[in-house]
């Protein structure tokens, strides 16, 4: 696949989580269910995203640049293991619907580590360098809009919905504007 497609996916699917939030905060439940189908495009996108800057070498072609992206592989690659489970069996609660569901808050969190990866490489040009550290940011600023706004209250909600569809918007416009490491071409 190429960035423009990569990214076209990410873009694709960075407001599902945003409109998951608005959803289960307008109808004041958490349904397991439905926060798993919406989950599905949005990792999926986030997860091309990360694929991309994993060919260019975004994080640099150090082992410890590609490890950190190989971990946000894997991580994303169990959330998404999580939203299928969930989609069939929304309150398991067994040891691999825990497990695969920890790895949402947990590739939320290691995202500021490939933003910093990302900076420090310096292989994305002008602002998409510092797009997936200001991803990375999502999962901080929302607790922080929880807890100054209430936690709960429409417009901590609203702000972590908008913020999570603005920013992995930017990051699937990023790779998708961003030129192909290689090209791949057949001679006949």
């Amino acid at each position: 696949m190429t960035n423009r497609t990569l990214g076209t996916l990410g873009m694709l699917g960075a407001p599902f989580l945003g409109i998951e939030y608005i959803i289960q905060a307008n109808a004041g439940t958490q349904d397991m269910r439905l926060a798993a189908l919406f989950g599905i495009p949005y990792a999926l996108g986030w997860l091309g995203c990360i694929w991309a800057l994993y060919r260019m070498d975004a994080a640099g072609s150090s082992r410890i640049g590609r490890g950190i992206l190989t971990v946000m592989l894997v991580l994303l690659s169990l959330a998404n293991v999580w939203d299928f489970y969930a989609a069939v069996y929304p309150s398991a609660g067994d040891l691999l619907y825990r497990i695969t569901d920890l790895s949402w808050p947990a590739s939320n969190l290691f995202m500021l580590a490939v933003g910093v990866a990302v900076i420090r490489a310096g292989r994305l040009s002008g602002w998409r360098k510092y797009v997936p550290f200001a991803v990375g940011l999502w999962l901080p600023l929302s607790v922080l809009s929880g807890v100054l706004l209430g936690q709960g209250a429409m417009a901590a909600v609203v702000f972590s919905a908008l913020y999570s569809a603005v920013m992995w918007t930017l990051l699937g416009y990023a790779i998708r504007t961003t030129e192909e490491p290689y090209s791949l071409s057949v001679n006949s």
